[in-house]
């Protein structure tokens, strides 16, 4: 019978680094989110008198990374927390000033649109995240 014996395993390959956006794409972007979210804030109803389920209270966005998040605030009935974040949709930066557009489903993202340009990503966002 064969003696068994640890053996050194080959070291994975370093990933590749994800490129880094630049703070003027950071900065354009901004400008176009700004105005989709104007735009997106309209579409929100006001609620009941004595509402039971949540509503959207604010809509914003945040980078983190290299990712531009578009967060919904939601406002609860009962109080208990006031309010919470919900996340509607994510940009994430690809390279050369390309963005891969994804929506949140139960178990991660779904990417709706890969290397496609900022103004074609919001618009994407403008016309079919669901509020």
């Amino acid at each position: 019978m064969r003696e068994r014996t640890w053996q050194l395993k080959k070291p994975k390959p370093k990933p590749k680094p994800k490129p880094q956006v630049t703070d003027e794409v950071r900065q354009a972007v901004d400008i176009q989110a700004a105005k989709i979210v104007k735009h997106l804030k309209k579409r929100f109803r006001k609620p009941g008198k004595q509402p039971l389920f949540n509503w959207s209270e604010d809509l914003i966005t945040r980078w983190h990374r290299d990712a531009l998040y578009f967060i919904v605030i939601m406002r609860t009935p009962h109080g208990l927390p006031p309010t919470f974040e919900s996340r509607a949709a994510r940009m994430e930066h690809a390279g050369n000033g390309k963005f891969n557009l994804a929506v949140p489903i139960r178990q991660g993202w779904a990417t709706v649109k890969e290397t496609a340009s900022a103004d074609e990503c919001l618009k994407v966002v403008g016309e079919y995240v669901d509020l």
